[in-house]
């Protein structure tokens, strides 16, 4: 099931980085628009994670255009979204200094 592909292999990407083994990003890219396809509305926070582990400026991005669109279709709760998806990635990169 390419949900469930997508997510584990993320999680792998994730667990690699932190343990110092080099991650193919065009790989991880393809895994994030495999999981933007399968399940949108949890692609917002995966992207942020990777953004904030990898410290990469493109995946920030992309992390913040998936908030803000599912934001815009949450009403009331949009702006605790944007909230979240602020405060994870401000948090500390994975292996930073």
């Amino acid at each position: 099931m390419p949900r469930y592909e997508s997510v584990a292999r993320l999680l792998g990407y994730r667990a690699d980085h932190a343990l110092g083994v080099p991650v193919d990003h065009a790989a991880v890219d393809a895994d994030l628009d495999l999981l933007d396809r399968c399940v949108a509305i949890e692609a917002w926070r995966w992207t942020c994670d990777l953004a904030t582990d990898f410290g990469l400026p493109a995946w920030r991005d992309r992390a913040a255009d998936r908030t803000n669109r599912l934001a815009r279709d949450a009403g009331e709760y949009g702006d605790v979204l944007r909230q979240e998806a602020d405060r994870r990635l401000t948090r500390r990169p994975l292996n930073s200094a």
